[in-house]
């Protein structure tokens, strides 16, 4: 599976898939893994930086 940022960027996989995926193994451990690495949690980081966010 490709890096969880970029799943959780992207929005194509649930939270819950990447978070078994990738390590912290729930949703709950990936929001909180995020907030404490990048101060985002997983729809806040698709907001910035996801194919939501508009073009500037």
């Amino acid at each position: 599976m490709p890096g969880r940022g970029f799943l959780v960027e992207r929005g194509e996989v649930r939270v819950e898939a990447v978070a078994a995926a990738s390590g912290p193994g729930t949703a709950a451990g990936l929001r909180t893994l995020m907030r404490r690495r990048t101060g985002l949690g997983p729809a806040a980081d698709r907001d910035r930086f996801g194919r939501r966010a508009a073009p500037e």
